[in-house]
């Protein structure tokens, strides 16, 4: 490859916008916080393994963040692969990293608060 790699950040707010194409990693920052209902509504979107590492969870803030978190992949990997958000199969790699089941796009999630 000539001319370096391309990066592109943005934030992840609107899921209904475009992902940008011509990019070799695209890095998203988004907000982990919910309601109660939105919560709810992401459950239905996660694995029996992610929903049994939910339950697993002792501090309700981080598995709520877990959640929302596994929601919000599923969001990007969805666009960029054209289908549904609840449609990606995601399976737990390795230390319980999301990995996508197609093995076709490489995922790093990480929880950093500010």
């Amino acid at each position: 490859m000539s001319g370096g790699l391309r990066i592109r950040v943005a934030r992840w707010d609107a899921p209904d916008r475009p992902l940008v194409t011509d990019a070799d990693v695209l890095v998203f920052s988004a907000s982990l916080l919910a309601s109660d209902a939105e919560v709810r509504e992401t459950m239905a979107f996660l694995s029996r393994d992610e929903r049994d590492r939910f339950a697993e969870h002792t501090n309700a803030v981080v598995a709520r963040r877990f959640a929302i978190g596994r929601r919000v992949v599923r969001e990007v990997l969805g666009r960029a692969l054209g289908v549904e958000a609840a449609a990606v199969q995601i399976r737990s790699g390795l230390h319980g990293k999301p990995e996508l089941a197609r093995d076709t796009i490489d995922i790093y999630l990480n929880g950093v608060r500010l």
